[in-house]
């Protein structure tokens, strides 16, 4: 490094003091906002997502915790674990006892997602009271520990928290899609939790849409993952963007309160733009469904691929929900053209389904609307 940035020329391995990077700056560097200062920050940020907040990170800390967990509880007993200090000696007696161990997750399914926070202080304080500790306890107790583990990750900097929902090998699918579709349930009422928080109701006309820019990305892993997995072909899957929506997936509970907030954000769509056309059906797709708990819904069209990166056809409407405690997919096909357009949307909708092949043995009930036709069909995880 460069002398000039510091009183004394400095020689340190980087990657051994980043977790702490904020303690060291004042003393290292006399200008606290040069360019060296923001390349290290992009760099700390850089190494925060690859070795503390990847899946595969996530899932082997949240697997070794367990296992310290359980080594606790089977020796809780003991007189010395009453207290702290007598935990402490237990826990630093025999160090190679507790290291971290290999474990072979083979193919199991494992869906994270990775908040990025803006940096106020409002923000991350309703973030860390809603990701405690006693809530991912709460979360597993629900999900059920002998199938899966859920584990949250927040950043030392508090720029990042990430969350992996890991499921055990050879646990049965029928069982995973129930877990995901209370994980979905619970992440999306994360969202209308922060968003009613008391804090944050005061400067609601300031934070709301920030709140909804922060859930984004957690959002779109969040939905590929699970499409991934209750399909039956090897496929993949992208947003085909639309600038002037803003934002590409919302969540809220209740069809008809999602038909309201499409209806408000179509008014600003130009005419002209075809995306409005199908917004609109989508909108009356939802009015039709009546579907009243949570939702998670894609403001953008789905663009689907198989292995080969060949396209295999669009989604104009998708959403996923949670349904008498089960969770559904919706699909809605609109065609804007003068004859036919309900029973051509039909027929689009089912080749669609086909082609999907979703993991259930539900037989899907295709419904035509005026310019359109939609399906909702519930995920079981068997097969036909």
């Amino acid at each position: 490094m460069d002398s000039q940035y510091g009183p004394i020329p400095v020689d340190f391995d980087l990657a051994t003091i980043f977790l702490n990077l904020e303690d060291y700056v004042p003393v290292l560097f006399r200008e606290h906002d040069s360019p060296i200062i923001r390349v290290l920050d992009s760099f700390e940020d850089l190494l925060s997502i690859n070795m503390y907040h990847s899946a595969q990170s996530i899932r082997e800390i949240g697997a070794h915790i367990r296992r310290i967990e359980q080594m606790i509880d089977e020796n809780k007993g003991k007189k010395e674990l009453n207290k702290i200090t007598g935990s402490q000696k237990y826990l630093m007696k025999d160090f190679r006892h507790f290291k971290p161990e290999h474990t072979d997750w083979e193919d199991a399914l494992n869906i994270h997602i990775l908040f990025e926070l803006p940096l106020l202080p409002l923000f991350i304080d309703v973030f860390k009271k809603s990701l405690t500790y006693d809530i991912e306890e709460e979360w597993n107790r629900k999900y059920h520990r002998r199938f899966c583990q859920l584990t949250f990750q927040p950043a030392v900097t508090s720029k990042h928290i990430g969350i992996t929902l890991s499921f055990l090998p050879g646990s049965p699918i029928q069982q995973n899609i129930s877990i995901i579709a209370k994980f979905l349930k619970d992440i999306v009422n994360l969202n209308e939790k922060i968003k009613s928080e008391g804090t944050i109701k005061k400067f609601r006309k300031s934070y709301v849409i920030d709140i909804d820019n922060v859930f984004q990305r957690p959002y779109q892993e969040l939905a590929f993952s699970i499409l991934r997995y209750i399909t039956h072909e090897n496929l993949y899957f992208e947003f085909k963007s639309n600038d002037e929506i803003g934002i590409s997936m919302f969540s809220i509970g209740g069809s008809k309160n999602a038909a309201k907030r499409i209806q408000n954000i179509y008014r600003n769509v130009d005419d002209s733009n075809a995306r409005s056309y199908e917004l609109r059906i989508f909108r009356q797709s939802l009015l039709d469904l009546s579907h009243r708990s949570e939702l998670l819904l894609s403001l953008s069209r789905i663009l689907v691929y198989d292995d080969k990166k060949k396209h295999l056809t669009d989604i104009d409407g998708f959403g996923l929900g949670f349904k008498y405690g089960k969770l559904g997919v919706l699909l809605v096909e609109a065609k804007d053209q003068m004859r036919r357009s309900s029973s051509d949307s039909r027929r689009h909708l089912q080749r669609t389904l086909e082609k999907l092949n979703f993991r259930t043995s539900e037989s899907p009930r295709l419904v035509e609307i005026e310019g359109g036709a939609y399906c909702y069909l519930t995920i079981d995880g068997n097969s036909v």
